[in-house]
């Protein structure tokens, strides 16, 4: 199977506003040391979503965490992430680069060639 069908599989039916762009072949390596390899599929397909994701699909929205919102007893907050990395504020950004940040033990970084 190739990237592309493995993706396809994957995120096609569960999240269908995620859709399969031919640029991002060429440019997620440069987000991530891996290759593609069945031990990391999942990472890689994750870091693939949220590139997507974070490129502005329609129907796709970046993951917020909390700020601040209330109402009546019950209160809520929304914002960025707390952390000070920005690889780690970038990831965080969406559930797909929360899962592979957690999948890459934070092992990330870009390639050079």
């Amino acid at each position: 199977m190739t990237i592309q069908t493995d993706f396809e599989s994957r995120f096609a039916s569960a999240v269908p506003a995620i859709q399969w762009q031919p640029w991002i072949e060429s440019v997620w390596p440069s987000y991530s040391c891996l290759t593609y390899t069945d031990g990391n599929k999942e990472a890689i397909l994750n870091l693939i979503a949220h590139l997507l994701v974070t490129e502005g699909q329609p129907g796709t929205s970046a993951a917020r965490t909390a700020e601040s919102k209330s109402v009546g007893s019950v209160s809520v907050s929304y914002g960025t992430s707390s952390s000070t990395s920005e690889l780690a504020t970038f990831f965080n950004s969406t559930r797909y680069g929360q899962r592979y940040w957690l999948l890459t033990g934070r092992q990330v970084g870009a390639r050079f060639v």
